[in-house]
């Protein structure tokens, strides 16, 4: 009878102290961390020194602060805008683009107030 007793209480006592041994990962994977498994071989690995298990404990115990994603300005909206069609108006000599307020072509150097009074002709014939 001593014999199964003894045997009992050993097995308890082994049970008790693996438990104990595990209980930072018992913690992790009770509060759902996400580093669950990286704290669980901290503890395997590292939890028989005190401070392997008591650095394995205290992550086990800490809050999970989250930091809010905040996404990385778009390329393009570091740039000035570029003229649009609007904006913009077409030489007549050289087909280029030139800002719709300008006098003067900055591809060919040619007059551009004939073609804003022309348009201007055009706008109030509407």
């Amino acid at each position: 009878m001593k014999d199964i007793s003894a045997e009992i209480l050993t097995w308890a006592l082994l049970l008790f102290f693996i438990s104990l041994y595990f209980t930072p990962y018992i913690i992790a994977i009770g509060n759902k961390k996400k580093a669950a498994g990286a704290i669980g071989a901290l503890n395997i690995l590292f939890g028989w020194t005190l401070v392997g298990w008591v650095v394995a404990l205290f992550w086990a115990m800490n809050k999970e602060v989250s930091v809010p994603h905040t996404p990385a300005p778009r390329l393009m909206d570091t740039f000035p805008p570029l003229l649009t069609a609007s904006t913009e108006k077409q030489c007549p000599d050289c087909a280029g683009m030139v800002p719709a307020e300008a006098t003067k072509c900055r591809f060919c150097a040619s007059d551009l107030t004939v073609l804003r009074t022309a348009q201007r002709q055009e706008s109030n014939s509407r």
